[in-house]
């Protein structure tokens, strides 16, 4: 039986983005992988908003969230 820590279905919260080159990057918290993703709505940062990753994992940018140097 999997175990359900390893779920795709729980959305995770990520607290820390970046840039690559002019794109948003974040790391996805079910896989690690780094991954693009567009700007959020609210102030043009990730900050708030849901991406779903390669591996099928759900990532929510905290609205808290740090911009860093390097992930």
């Amino acid at each position: 039986m999997p175990d359900s820590r390893d779920t795709k279905d729980e959305i995770k919260s990520v607290r820390m983005f970046s840039k690559d080159g002019g794109d948003w990057i974040i790391k996805c918290r079910h896989c690690q992988n780094i991954i693009g993703v567009d700007d959020g709505d609210t102030d043009g940062t990730p900050r708030g908003e849901q991406y779903k990753c390669r591996c099928g994992g759900w990532n929510s940018v905290s609205y808290s969230a740090a911009y860093v140097k390097e992930l």
